[in-house]
């Protein structure tokens, strides 16, 4: 088999120990192993949609046209026009089917059903990938008079980065480079010292300064990380920041805090509006978090975050940090695609779902509107994560996996490729 029919072989069946099985049966494949780290490696970019060719000589082999786009394209040795001619060209020197190969590697979508995970666990450490600082559920852990209670911004987790080289780099939480946003940089050149990394949220803000409704600010948010963010959508995107990244793990959080709003406030007075700092608060007792939960809950916000201020940065989920929210949410990773009945015969039914570690599984009926269930296809769907909504964690009586209850779907998380963890679901 090529490449192209292994891809459509792994996309042929929904179930992820059937994807399994067909990658480690062609885990010896070397082609192979370089078009998946092509296609999701978060540090190559590509700048450019795939433009078919007309015509496919034959005459260049997949390996040798992976390279000249590496070498060409990424690396932004040629850019604009002169990109895509050169793109066209290389697909045109292909067979039908590696150019094919090609395109989806340039659209950062093999369309095979799999996730990163799944691939480094093929293939272990080839996709690279990034971790961040997390919030428990766990307020006992919370350490008074010291902390603080901040508003949680519903908008798309973000991490840029004044690079020692004096430019900006944008990243999404599972560290694919956001390239669209360049409209910002200049604002952010002021506001981040060099070297330096901060951790926040884009959110969107109308003409009235007002935030925009969660599915509105999302969708361009999700425009921004795909590249198809219009230049009127882009000036509505601002960076909600809370915390300056110490790899050192030496700065407790009041200095990074600290160090952060008076950054901000600094170039906010030199005009700078599309960088601002997260509501913060300082409170003694549970009561006073509880307190300013349910006022950011009457105010329509999602919820808040209680953060240690004497907790130094560290790259995974933190007891130091408690999240305190209205609905409960899991991301979850879509394992199958099921069949709808009546009216949905042949669309989607359900997205059976679980956690990383398999131990909490639930298909996610509800939520869908019509046109989504006519538009999302097994072969787009299987392997991406989804948020979503339910009221409770079923516990199994007798063993087995839990579930949940009143399952609702939300949206596709595309800036994520690891669900939660069963011990992350409360």
């Amino acid at each position: 088999m090529n490449n192209l029919q292994i891809l459509d072989l792994i996309a042929s069946d929904s179930k992820r120990k059937f994807k399994e099985k067909v990658l480690t049966d062609n885990s010896n494949n070397p082609l192979l192993k370089k078009v998946f780290w092509a296609a999701y490696n978060p540090d190559l970019v590509y700048w450019i949609s795939s433009y078919p060719a007309k015509t496919y000589a034959g005459t260049m082999t997949l390996d040798t046209a992976i390279d000249e786009v590496l070498t060409n394209i990424a690396s932004r040795k040629i850019t604009g026009n002169a990109a895509i001619n050169f793109f066209i060209n290389v697909a045109a020197a292909l067979s039908k089917d590696d150019a094919e190969v090609l395109y989806r590697i340039v659209d950062r979508d093999l369309r095979c059903g799999v996730a990163v995970p799944t691939v480094n666990k093929i293939w272990p450490g080839l996709i690279p990938t990034y971790e961040l600082m997390l919030a428990s559920s766990d307020a006992d852990r919370l350490q008074f008079p010291d902390v603080v209670v901040q508003l949680k911004y519903d908008g798309i987790r973000c991490l840029i980065t004044h690079t020692d080289s004096g430019t900006i780099a944008m990243r999404t939480r599972n560290g694919n480079q956001i390239t669209a946003l360049g409209v910002m940089h200049d604002e952010l050149k002021k506001a981040i010292a060099v070297g330096e990394t901060w951790d926040g949220e884009l959110v969107c803000y109308g003409k009235d300064g007002k935030p925009l409704p969660r599915r509105v600010s999302n969708g361009l948010a999700n425009k921004a990380i795909r590249g198809t963010i219009s230049p009127a959508e882009a000036e509505t995107v601002r960076f909600a920041c809370w915390d300056i990244v110490d790899t050192t793990q030496t700065i407790p959080y009041d200095k990074r805090l600290q160090g952060l709003i008076l950054a901000v406030n600094r170039v906010q007075n030199d005009g700078v509006t599309k960088v601002f700092a997260v509501q913060t608060t300082k409170v003694e007792r549970l009561e006073d978090v509880e307190r300013l939960f349910e006022e950011a809950l009457a105010a329509g916000e999602e919820g808040v975050i209680a953060k240690n201020l004497k907790a130094m940065w560290e790259p995974k989920r933190s007891f130091n940090l408690c999240k305190f929210k209205a609905e409960n949410t899991a991301d979850l990773e879509v394992l199958e695609w099921q069949e709808g009945a009546g009216k949905y015969k042949g669309k989607l039914g359900a997205l059976l779902c679980a956690t990383s570690d398999g131990k909490v599984k639930v298909s996610v009926g509800s939520g869908f509107t019509d046109a989504q269930r006519a538009n999302i296809h097994p072969e787009a769907v299987v392997g991406k994560i989804v948020e979503v909504c339910y009221n409770a964690r079923i516990t199994k009586k007798g063993g087995g996996e839990d579930s949940l209850y009143l399952p609702r779907f939300l949206q596709f998380r595309i800036d994520k490729d690891v669900a939660n963890s069963s011990n992350e679901i409360n």
